[in-house]
C-alpha cells in the first residue's frame, strides 16, 4: 500500500518512467520467486537497490509478430550449446525498455510441444561484462507515445545467452506474477493521471472568465467538473482495494478467497481504469483547453436549448420532429 501510494503521487509527474519501473517491480517479485539463488544474488541486488549507479531496471520481452496477444503461438526457440549455455534464436516484435540492463522473456526449448504450456521462462542480461550486445540487434524502434523514456523495439535474437528460471515448462504460468504486479502499476497510474487532470481542469476553472464571471461560478460547468470528480474517485477506491489485496496475498495474508479476487480484481480493474483515464483525460481538455470561447461539449448544446425553450418547455413544433427522431432535454 505505502509503495502504490508513491507511485501515485510520483507517476503524473514523471514522464512515463513509471512503465520501466513497473516492469522492474515485476521482474524483482518474478526472480524473487524462482529457485535459482546466483540469480538472485545478482538480479535483486541490482533491481532493489537504491544507488542509481548500482540500480537496474528490467525489460519484457514476449510479444511476437506470429501471435501477438496469444503468446501460445511464440517461435523463439531455445537451444543448448556445446557447454550447456541455453541461447536464444528468434525475434521479438515489442520488446519494453531496450536500454534497460536485464529482461524477462520466453522462449520454446528444443523439442517441446507447441503452445503456452511449451514456453519457459528465461532470463537474460542485454550487454556482457565488455558492453557488447548479448547477441541480440535492434531492428528498429516503435513509433510510439513515451518512446523516449521506455523505447520499445523489434529485436533478434541471435543466440543470446539466458538462463532458464523455474523449470523448462509453463513459462505464461511463470511470467504472470510480472504481468499482474506491471497491470496494477497501470491501474494506479491511470487514476494518478486522472487526478492530475481534475487538478489542472480546476484550476483552469477559477482563472478563465467568460460571460462575465470565472468558469467555477458556471452551473453547468461545475456539473461537469462534478461528474469527472466523481468517476475519478470510484476509480481511485477500486483500484487501492486491488492494491490491498495484492499486498495481503504477496504477505501472505490472504486467504483462497483473496487470492481468488486477486486474480479476478486485476484485469478488470486495469481495463476499466484505463478506459476510464482515456475518456476523462479528454474531457479535461475539452472543458479548460479552449481560451477564446467557453463551448465545452456539455454546456454548449446545453445553453442553445436554454435559448431555445427560455420557458422549459418545448414548442408544439418540438413534437412534430419527435417522431423523425429528435430527442430535446430541455434543462
Amino acid at each position: 500500500m505505502h509503495q502504490f501510494a508513491l507511485v501515485y503521487l510520483f507517476t503524473a509527474s514523471s514522464d512515463l518512467y513509471s512503465c520501466p519501473l513497473a516492469m522492474t517491480d515485476g521482474a524483482a517479485r518474478t526472480v524473487a520467486n524462482c529457485a535459482e539463488d546466483a540469480i538472485k544474488a545478482r538480479a535483486l541486488a541490482h533491481l532493489t537497490s537504491r544507488d542509481p549507479a548500482r540500480f537496474w531496471t528490467s525489460g519484457q520481452w514476449m510479444t511476437e509478430s506470429t501471435g501477438g496477444s496469444d503468446v501460445g503461438l511464440s517461435e523463439t526457440l531455445a537451444r543448448q550449446d556445446e557447454q550447456g549455455r541455453w541461447r536464444l534464436h528468434g525475434r521479438k516484435w515489442f520488446t519494453s525498455a531496450i536500454t534497460s540492463q536485464m529482461a524477462l522473456t520466453l522462449a520454446r526449448p528444443e523439442g517441446n510441444p507447441a503452445g503456452g504450456k511449451g514456453l519457459a521462462l528465461f532470463y537474460l542480461e542485454v550487454r556482457d561484462a565488455q558492453g557488447r550486445l548479448n547477441h541480440l540487434s535492434v531492428n528498429r524502434l516503435k513509433d510510439k507515445l513515451g518512446t523516449r523514456k521506455v523505447p520499445t523495439a523489434e529485436l533478434s535474437l541471435d543466440g543470446a545467452v539466458a538462463t532458464p528460471l523455474m523449470g523448462l515448462s509453463e513459462g505464461i504460468k511463470h511470467i504472470a506474477p510480472m504481468l499482474n504486479i506491471m497491470r496494477t502499476w497501470n491501474s494506479v497510474s491511470c487514476v494518478a493521471y486522472m487526478r492530475r487532470a481534475l487538478a489542472l481542469a480546476r484550476d483552469y476553472t477559477n482563472r478563465r472568465s467568460a460571460f462575465g464571471s470565472v468558469l467555477a461560478d458556471k452551473p453547468l460547468h461545475r456539473d461537469t467538473l462534478d461528474g469527472m470528480q466523481a468517476e475519478f474517485e470510484a476509480a481511485f477506491h477500486l483500484t487501492f482495494h486491488l492494491v490491498k489485496c495484492l499486498g495481503r496475498v504477496e504477505g501472505g495474508q490472504g486467504g483462497e478467497a483473496e487470492q481468488a479476487m486477486l486474480r479476478l480484481l486485476t484485469p478488470i480493474v486495469k481495463l476499466t481504469t484505463a478506459k476510464q483515464c482515456v475518456a476523462l483525460c479528454r474531457r479535461r481538455w475539452s472543458v479548460s483547453a479552449v481560451r477564446v470561447m467557453w463551448k465545452t461539449p456539455d454546456c454548449l448544446p446545453c445553453c442553445v436549448m436554454r435559448k431555445c425553450f427560455p420557458s422549459g418547455r418545448a414548442p408544439p413544433t418540438y413534437w412534430r420532429w419527435k417522431p423523425c427522431g429528435l430527442r430535446v432535454w430541455a434543462t
